[in-house]
């Protein structure tokens, strides 16, 4: 079951603002000279990069709360322009990830399974993106994930699903060329953060639960 609110309607004055802040490197040539790439796998023990990565600093999740992502910021350590030209958005180049690069949700009592269906797509650097609506569910129901356009999901997680500590994980995947402008960079760090809301209010919570909340869309 899906549920839209707007954001007014979130009780922000019992409500902590939380920052979950994802970096990830990519060596050049790791998978093909002349190329930075991004993918969701865990590396061999050889190598240091990680597919999915835990937030830092680490947020920990009570299920007896909701947690709504109020916005994302995303950069990298090269300049916009590069970052943007350099986007390997085919399949042109063997191995390589196709497409814009995109970061997607996770969380480690759900492995495996994202929690947005669609990932983010980033396609430049974004100061703070935010969107209009919150897109609310609970992993009780059939429908535990999904995103649409303009749509940011509230995060419900009850204490029947919540048998161990719970964090937000993340990752990235996509390529960038070592075109001319990042010659001599051996390396590049993508960096997202998720601005997120602990909801905290005891009324809200329970009214969301029991799908009483004025103006709520199915």
């Amino acid at each position: 079951m899906t549920r839209f609110l707007n954001r007014n309607q979130i009780p922000l004055l019992k409500s902590e603002p939380l920052h979950a802040v994802f970096r990830s490197r990519a060596v050049t040539g790791t998978e093909q000279i002349g190329y930075y790439d991004w993918t969701l796998q865990n590396a061999p023990p050889t190598d240091t990069r990680q597919g999915i990565i835990t937030s830092s600093p680490r947020v920990d999740i009570d299920p007896s709360n909701l947690y709504a992502i109020d916005y994302f910021t995303f950069s990298a350590d090269v300049e916009s322009m590069d970052y943007e030209s350099q986007i390997v958005d085919d399949s042109a180049a063997p191995g390589g990830i196709a497409g814009i690069p995109r970061f997607s949700l996770y969380m480690t009592a759900s492995s495996g399974q994202p929690v947005l269906k669609q990932p983010i797509p980033l396609p430049q650097y974004y100061l703070e993106a935010t969107y209009p609506k919150w897109k609310v569910y609970s992993e009780e129901s059939e429908d535990v994930s999904g995103i649409v356009v303009g749509g940011v999901p509230i995060i419900d997680l009850s204490p029947v699903s919540m048998k161990k500590v719970n964090q937000f994980q993340g990752g990235f995947e996509g390529r960038l060329i070592q075109g001319t402008p990042l010659v001599g960079k051996a390396s590049i760090t993508l960096i997202l953060t998720l601005g997120i809301i602990e909801i905290r209010d005891e009324s809200f919570i329970k009214a969301y639960r029991h799908g009483e909340i004025p103006g709520m869309e199915r």
